[in-house]
């Protein structure tokens, strides 16, 4: 059985959890924060011989923008920055630019964090 929330109790989690934020009732208002949503990063596995991406988080990220275009607030596309610094540097098959990113397939790198900075600024 694989690990993973199904994607409509993501959706739910990531509207309370912004909402929890944003209300002015709630114990949990933040009413100096600035509330970004940014979407999943896309996967990589590999194996012996062959390199392959896994789409299984495109989909978390396309919620992530509808649930953060729903609520009104901003939303960083991860996802696709990634994979078009990834596609435009090096040849997807040898995943060299993936491996910049993404140390172990899905875990994001110091580059990848240095990405969302310029991202959000």
């Amino acid at each position: 059985m694989d690990s993973y929330n199904p994607i409509e109790d993501c959706a739910s989690d990531l509207r309370y959890i912004i909402r929890l934020l944003q209300d002015h009732v709630s114990e949990r208002y933040a009413p100096n924060i600035r509330i970004i949503v940014i979407t999943s990063l896309p996967a990589r596995r590999r194996n012996v011989e062959t390199v392959w991406f896994n789409n299984c988080t495109k989909p978390y990220a396309e919620m992530s923008q509808m649930v953060a275009k729903q609520i009104g607030v901003p939303c960083i596309d991860l996802y696709s920055t990634i994979e078009k610094l990834a596609a435009s540097a090096a040849l997807l098959e040898k995943c060299g630019e993936y491996q910049k990113y993404l140390k172990d397939g899905i875990h994001s790198t110091m580059d990848e964090n240095l990405v969302v900075h310029q991202l959000i600024r």
